[in-house]
């Protein structure tokens, strides 16, 4: 032993821990009766299909372990960026852009939103999310167009604000993101697996929380943009008070929470 093989050890451990499929693979179980994600449960349905929805850097790797776990007869959609593997199982993959949601991000959130709609109420849903889900899968909110949603991104990315605080904004301008998505979904049964990449590990700031909650208000968000100096670069809808996307009537009023459920890795 040597320094240079104990070190190449140490990080090939480290490496191995942090492993996306390995993850889920301790995560996420199946029985007749269940999905079990963490210590959360899932019932599933005689009749029903489980469908993986997998949105991230991670997808590939995830859902192949998903699948594997959930058995023959699941089904799944994965959104990756480009350049990022696919998985290896045979499903449906879309790629979208990253760090700015471009051409390929508004196909793949449109494609996303239109899926999840169209699953039956009797079926599970097991959302998998990883880092450079915020913008490789994305739809604007009503009234917001996608050029403004991109360039919300670019001014966010160069002005110094904190993930929580982009988010805040992110979310008011999306119809996917802060538990929108879960909430498109037409299944009665979901939950979800996150992989964190952001410091503190909040679920609403993995992927800007597609499935859960946001808990910031609209007056979050204008308070994010006034902190950063940003109305005078933002689009007149990212940031107009009379815009459905940041700013409408009582902007102190937090939304009502999505009921996903699900697990944490960090």
């Amino acid at each position: 032993m040597t320094l240079a093989s104990d070190a190449f050890a140490i990080a090939r451990a480290g490496i191995r821990s942090v492993d996306p499929g390995t993850a889920v693979r301790h995560t996420f179980r199946r029985s007749r009766a269940w999905l079990e994600l963490g210590a959360r449960r899932i019932p599933l349905s005689p009749a029903g299909r489980i469908h993986l929805i997998a949105i991230g850097k991670a997808a590939g790797a995830m859902i192949d372990a998903a699948i594997a776990v959930a058995g023959p007869g699941a089904d799944g959609l994965a959104v990756t960026p480009r350049g990022y593997p696919p998985p290896r199982a045979p499903i449906p993959t879309l790629y979208g852009d990253h760090p700015v949601p471009g051409r390929g991000s508004f196909r793949a959130g449109r494609r996303l939103l239109d899926h999840v709609a169209s699953i039956p109420a009797r079926d599970a849903v097991v959302f998998l999310l990883s880092g450079g889900g915020s913008a490789v899968a994305e739809s604007p909110a009503e009234g917001v167009s996608p050029t403004e949603v991109a360039a919300t991104t670019r001014a966010l990315l160069a002005s110094g604000a904190t993930i929580s605080e982009m988010n805040a904004i992110r979310r008011h301008l999306s119809a996917i993101k802060g538990g929108r998505l879960a909430l498109a979904t037409g299944a009665d049964r979901f939950g979800s697996i996150a992989i964190s990449d952001v410091v503190g590990d909040a679920p609403s700031d993995i992927a800007s929380g597609p499935t859960v909650a946001d808990p910031s208000t609209f007056g979050d968000a204008l308070h994010a943009v006034d902190a950063h100096h940003l109305r005078s670069v933002f689009l007149r809808a990212s940031c107009d008070t009379s815009s459905p996307g940041i700013a409408v009537a009582g902007p102190r009023r937090r939304k009502e929470a999505s009921p996903a459920s699900g697990a944490l890795l960090s």
